[in-house]
């Protein structure tokens, strides 16, 4: 039976070493891939329908006020923006 010296001692570990990071880093990509696809069918189940706009004067006011107000809280928080109701402040 051959001795076990120190050099192959070092390049077991070593081998190892290498083996442990490129598993790790297959699973970072693996869970990162389920995350997109995961995310990418909440989103279509999240989607609803946008309620008819009245032909208004005012209608590109009040779109622009939602894009504004969701914009807005958008920057405080990460949670999705539901606007209910807009009303003119005079």
């Amino acid at each position: 039976m051959e001795k076990f010296t120190f050099a192959d001692g070092v390049f077991v570990s070593i081998f190892s070493m290498v083996l442990v990071f490129v598993v790790l880093i297959l699973l970072s990509f693996i869970i990162e891939f389920i995350s997109t696809v995961i995310n990418k069918f909440e989103t279509k189940s999240r989607i609803e329908t946008i309620p008819e706009i009245v032909k208004d004067d005012d209608t590109q006011e009040k779109l622009v006020a939602q894009i504004v107000a969701s914009c807005l809280f958008q920057k405080e928080g990460s949670r999705d923006v539901i606007i209910k109701s807009i009303v003119r402040v005079k």
